[in-house]
């Protein structure tokens, strides 16, 4: 991208931040095709990831004031892309998830399901089965909708002594 493209863009960035929606097709038409060829390589499916470019530009135009650093804008966009990308892998997966629950009559709802002491035994016989790490982890991205990077940090104490402190008090 040139200098002059990168004023344009800027001075597009600032003319839409001061109420010109119109402004704001000169960072479409910039951006728009580095987006999709991001979101192709995200996204199985053409159609799919142009709606996920679509949604991503709308998103920026809606939040484009919490942008802190407007050089920055291609990096900006990419990275609601990409999050606004993983949201739609999480959801599918918890639409697979309860897709896969068995029809009984006496299950109206997939909580009901999962309540059922029969089916919460043979969870905790898995959960047993595991580290009490990935025990943790587990009912933290599974129950507790944390990711899988929020999960390991908040099962980590804010405070632990090291192991040479309590060595010198005696405990091994």
């Amino acid at each position: 991208m040139s200098i002059t493209d990168k004023d344009r863009i800027l001075r597009a960035i600032r003319d839409t931040l001061n109420g010109d929606p119109e402004a704001y097709t000169v960072i479409v038409t910039a951006y728009m095709d580095k987006l999709h060829r991001t979101a192709l390589c995200l996204c199985t499916h053409p159609d799919a990831a142009e709606d996920l470019v679509q949604e991503t530009l709308i998103d920026g135009y809606l939040h484009l004031s919490e942008l802190r650093d407007h050089q920055k804008i291609g990096a900006w966009l990419t990275q609601i892309l990409k999050y606004k990308a993983l949201r739609q892998v999480v959801k599918a997966r918890k639409t697979e998830l309860y897709e896969e629950l068995p029809d009984t009559p006496d299950h109206d709802t997939p909580d009901a399901y999962y309540r059922d002491s029969e089916t919460m035994r043979e969870w905790r016989k898995r959960l047993e089965a595991l580290s009490p790490a990935l025990r943790e982890t587990a009912i933290l991205y599974f129950w507790e909708d944390y990711t899988m990077v929020r999960s390991p940090a908040a099962r980590k104490p804010r405070w632990a002594p090291s192991r040479a402190a309590s060595t010198r008090r005696g405990r091994n």
